[in-house]
């Protein structure tokens, strides 16, 4: 084995085995890489973000140079470059996305009239029928933007200007070949034909047609009826104007004399009229005969008005007789259900009168337990309504305080037995006063003594605060005059009232 032999099977080992480690190491250090999702998803969702407002059309500079540091962060990653490199790029990129962004929401405030033409150009699919056109507006456009993000705003608003009326231009074009395209080929083929020399007056009146929706869909593009509807006239008389045209020529080329066409109108006429029984003659033209088709289909048309008529007061005459036979029938049904309802009514009536008694019975006798509870001299139980009233003209207070005597706990403990009568009860506390002294004085007095009756109540019995209001009235609510002691008295009181629940 030679010397040579030896050193080059030693180099190329060498060669193999530092491949071997630079792929091991380059593998090894893809592997430290975190995952893509983690690593990109800020970037990749600002970019969302961005495009979801038109950024690459709003701030195709930032936009631009974002998309370029996001794709060399892209091949970075793939390439299994450093992480600080990808970083770095995709810092940056997140950097312009966010400023694109924020760029395109301006944009779109300033150029909205722009905008607004571009997406009525889109609506009508402008880029279909004027794609040369809509790419100079587009890219016209970008200038704008591009001049905005610059901060050029005088440059930008001419531009926008500028490509708002290409829009614009595109928008009318697209509405008018939408609705005039077939009849203006029409009109050239008609031209190449050479059909006005044969049809002149159609072939004049369909080119009126189409000339006039032009100039409408100038004056509103956006008209659904009008211009429309002249189109499709235009249509059917360049149509119309083809096909005399194709007939006449046929007749020149076939030599046929007029005697020929004029009998083959006779001929359809003739058609015409025995489907209504006239045999026409034509040796004063075909005017005459034609008079009287007419005539004919008018007193066919009275005369099928009148069956028409008859036919229709015959259906409505029975639909009518039909409806009363079912009102009769509903109603025989309806006094049915009406007497079973009756019935229900009396049996619940019956039933809620019963109750209603007993009720009644009970209230009576819970009202005189009540009564018995007091003397004349200490209350009075009134009713109104379902409420009931004691009156506590028994119940007195030192002059100009709200202090319970205790001469007056068994009148009050009495009080209580009376609410416990009605288990679940609110019971509303009121305060009143005669009118000497000051109206504010009385307020505050009758509100006071009212509490303290409250606070009584709740502290010698089960009755909890929750049911229990306290109101003072002081002098506004007198039961007898006040011109004397014996009214005065009977005004200075403390009104418990028992709400009984449901």
């Amino acid at each position: 084995m030679s010397r040579s032999f030896i050193d080059r099977f030693f180099v190329l080992s060498f060669f193999y085995l530092l491949i071997f480690l630079l792929t091991i190491e380059s593998s090894a250090q893809a592997t430290t890489l975190p995952p893509r999702e983690q690593l990109f998803a800020s970037a990749e969702e600002t970019m969302l973000s961005a495009m979801k407002n038109k950024a690459e059309i709003y701030s195709p500079n930032s936009f631009s140079n974002a998309m370029e540091y996001y794709n060399d962060a892209k091949k970075a990653y793939q390439n299994g470059d450093d992480l600080s490199d990808i970083e770095e790029s995709l810092g940056k990129s997140l950097s312009y996305f966010e400023k694109a962004a924020k760029q395109a929401i301006l944009a779109s405030d300033y150029f909205s009239q722009t905008i607004s033409a571009r997406e009525d150009c889109l609506r009508v699919d402008g880029p279909t029928y004027e794609i040369e056109k809509w790419n100079n507006a587009e890219q016209l456009f970008q200038k704008a933007a591009g001049d905005l993000e610059d901060g050029d705003k005088e440059d930008a608003k001419e531009k926008s200007e500028e490509t708002e009326k290409l829009y614009r231009e595109i928008e009318l074009f697209s509405i008018q070949s939408r609705y005039l395209q077939n009849v203006w080929s029409l009109l050239e083929k008609a031209d190449d034909m050479g059909v006005k020399k044969y049809a002149p007056a159609t072939y004049e009146k369909a080119r009126k047609l189409a000339e006039q929706a032009a100039s409408l869909f100038r004056k509103n593009r956006y008209d659904k009826k009008e211009a429309p509807d002249l189109a499709d006239q235009a249509t059917y008389e360049i149509k119309h104007a083809i096909h005399l045209y194709q007939k006449i020529k046929q007749m020149e080329e076939k030599d046929q004399p007029i005697e020929t066409v004029i009998l083959s109108m006779e001929d359809s006429i003739r058609k015409i009229a025995s489907e209504v029984d006239i045999h026409p003659r034509f040796d004063q033209g075909v005017g005459p005969p034609t008079e009287i088709i007419i005539d004919t289909i008018g007193k066919l048309k009275k005369t099928n008005h009148v069956l028409s008529q008859e036919i229709e007061d015959v259906k409505n005459e029975y639909f009518k007789n039909l409806a009363q036979k079912d009102t009769e029938i509903y109603n025989f049904q309806n006094q049915i259900l009406k007497m079973n309802d009756q019935l229900t009514r009396l049996s619940s009536t019956k039933n809620k009168l019963q109750s209603k008694v007993e009720k009644e019975r009970s209230r009576q006798k819970k009202l005189t337990r009540i009564g018995l509870l007091f003397s004349p001299a200490e209350a009075k139980v009134l009713l109104d309504g379902e409420k009931v009233i004691i009156r506590l003209h028994g119940l007195s207070f030192p002059i100009g305080k709200a202090v319970i005597e205790p001469q007056y706990f068994n009148l009050l403990s009495r009080t209580i037995s009376a609410i416990d009568e009605f288990p679940g009860c609110v019971i509303t506390i009121e305060g009143h006063t005669d009118s000497r002294g000051s109206d504010q004085v009385n307020q505050t007095l009758s509100e006071e003594r009212a509490k303290a009756v409250t606070e009584y109540i709740v502290s010698n019995s089960t009755i909890s605060a929750e049911r229990i209001q306290d109101v003072g009235y002081g002098e506004a609510r007198p039961i007898a005059s006040n011109e004397n002691s014996e009214g005065q008295a009977m005004n200075r009181r403390i009104d418990v009232i028992i709400q009984p629940s449901k």
